[in-house]
């Protein structure tokens, strides 16, 4: 009986968990924004292994495919999240543009190599208007996404980063007028 009850206890702790804040009514409105992505990690993050896609695209037109970076993944699921609710992503530093960033705290995979491969991410995500001043924000803690192989691939970073940044965006302002 105890041990079932330390073992409840225990999941409930390492559950992840996100949590979501608008500060003030309007302020979490945006037609456009410019997307940032931070790591706050403080280590490297994890980049995708070169499949046979690209070392046949290399093969077969004698350069390499670029390599996506978790940043860069993070920043397109941004991009397509917020284009989904109707917020365009611009280039540049304008700062006449809020700017919408994501501050990766985490990134890591465990059992890498293994079939069972399963990446945890936390993350922080801010709606910053023109006079950085918070408008809406999401953190979330530790949550899991299975892989579907045991190496990390381009799609895989691609689809962790989409579920990821689409689950903080989900509390997003319904209401994007300005």
């Amino acid at each position: 009986m105890h041990r079932a009850l330390v073992l409840l206890l225990l999941s409930a702790c390492a559950t992840p968990n996100i949590r979501a804040r608008t500060t003030a009514p309007g302020t979490g409105s945006a037609r456009e924004v410019r997307i940032e992505v931070v790591n706050a990690s403080g280590r490297e993050l994890p980049a995708p292994r070169s499949g046979a896609f690209d070392e046949i695209a290399h093969l077969t037109v004698g350069r390499t495919v670029p390599r996506l970076s978790t940043a860069d993944a993070f920043s397109a699921a941004a991009a397509a999240g917020l284009r989904a609710r109707g917020v365009t992503a611009v280039g540049g530093r304008n700062p006449e543009i809020p700017t919408f960033r994501v501050t990766i705290l985490d990134f890591e995979i465990r059992n890498h190599d293994a079939a069972g491969a399963v990446a945890f991410v936390s993350a922080a995500y801010l709606l910053l208007d023109t006079r950085n001043q918070s408008g809406w924000e999401a953190t979330e803690t530790g949550f899991p996404i299975r892989l579907g192989g045991p190496d990390l691939t381009r799609s895989e970073l691609a689809r962790i980063a989409t579920e990821a940044v689409n689950r903080a965006l989900a509390s997003f302002p319904a209401v994007l007028d300005r």
